[in-house]
């Protein structure tokens, strides 16, 4: 949820940002505070750290070529891999704890093997 609310805020930053349509040298410059913050923030507290992940990758990617890319659809995407992402994840952290699925699909694992086994003689 740190992930998604974290990635929401920082499109919302970086919407800021490039509605000042900043020359090159700010936006390098923005990138090396950016990157700052990102250090000292993700030890202490990941979910604060994404909201200034997600300008500086948007920023990466802007200033990383010099064709102008659609910075609408870049913030699109970020949102939607990373909710997708969070999604695939605690539906995998889910089933890692869930002790009844990893016993019955334990014992399902063995019992196939042990199938293959008699199969193989």
């Amino acid at each position: 949820m740190h992930r998604i609310l974290g990635t929401f805020i920082g499109i919302g930053l970086v919407w800021l940002m490039l509605l000042f349509n900043p020359d090159k040298i700010t936006m390098i410059i923005t990138i090396t505070v950016l990157q700052f913050i990102i250090e000292f923030l993700v030890v202490r507290n990941y979910g604060l750290a994404v909201i200034f992940i997600t300008p500086l990758t948007i920023l990466l990617a802007e200033t990383a070529s010099d064709a102008h890319h659609n910075v609408e659809i870049l913030m699109q995407a970020r949102l939607i891999d990373t909710i997708i992402g969070s999604l695939l994840g605690l539906a995998a952290g889910f089933f890692l704890h869930h002790q009844r699925i990893i016993n019955n699909l334990e014992k399902n694992i063995r019992f196939s093997y042990f199938q293959f086994k008699k199969l193989k003689k």
